[in-house]
């Protein structure tokens, strides 16, 4: 299984990154305010720092909130709305997840921190026991130069009972070096898997763990 291909596979898993990994001197992130994204339709929560910017969830909405903040003068966050269209792999994350925000202002890093949400419709066959089978496929398709998966495991969310999967990936040469941290959670409810994810560049795991935690925590279901 291909890089790109189990990243792919990433992006139908789910949350938060928690790798021990060197700080870079990044002081710890602790957020005072929180905002709330309610999707009615999907049946889910999810809070995020207030400062955190929720990216439309299609291309040319992506694109109409870019011509907005240059017109008042927010250069930094543009280009930072920007660099998604010009990565593929953010690209896609615009119109194939069911939600995607990344944390502004942003770490010096080419990789953003991020969470998204995924949904995907399984048949009436699938089960909850059925989330430690997916995780381990998800695992095995990280097998690059420097890759670093730990064993898939069982957790607790407040949401509900969850697979996850973490580790580091190394990204093609157009990230400058730079690592992904990620962690992923899987949880069931009948016939839909949802996956929330984290990423962020794997030096700042450390620093930028509290918030991380906080918001899988929040996530919850509706119904």
């Amino acid at each position: 299984m291909g890089r790109r291909r189990a990243e792919l596979l990433l992006a139908f898993a789910a949350t938060a990154v928690f790798l021990v990994a060197a700080d870079a001197g990044v002081p710890s992130r602790k957020a005072d305010s929180w905002k709330t994204h309610v999707d009615q339709a999907a049946g889910f929560r999810v809070d995020i720092p207030a400062g955190w910017q929720v990216v439309p969830r299609t291309v040319s909405g992506v694109q109409e909130r870019i011509k907005q903040l240059r017109t008042s003068g927010k250069k930094g966050l543009a280009d930072q709305f920007a660099a998604i269209l010009g990565d593929p792999y953010t690209r896609k994350q615009v119109i194939q997840f069911r939600f995607f925000a990344f944390q502004w202002p942003a770490l010096p890093s080419p990789i953003n921190t991020d969470v998204s949400v995924r949904i995907s419709s399984v048949s009436a066959s699938f089960h909850g026991a059925d989330l430690a089978t997916l995780g381990e496929e998800i695992a095995k398709g990280f097998k690059g130069p420097g890759d670093r998966v730990e064993p898939v495991s069982k957790v607790g969310l407040p949401a509900g009972p969850a697979v996850r999967v973490r580790g580091v990936s190394h990204l093609d040469p157009s990230y400058k070096g730079a690592a992904a941290g990620f962690t992923a959670y899987l949880l069931f409810r009948p016939r839909r898997l949802f996956l929330l994810l984290f990423r962020l560049d794997s030096r700042f795991t450390r620093s930028q763990r509290p918030v991380l935690e906080s918001i899988a925590r929040r996530f919850a279901f509706l119904h």
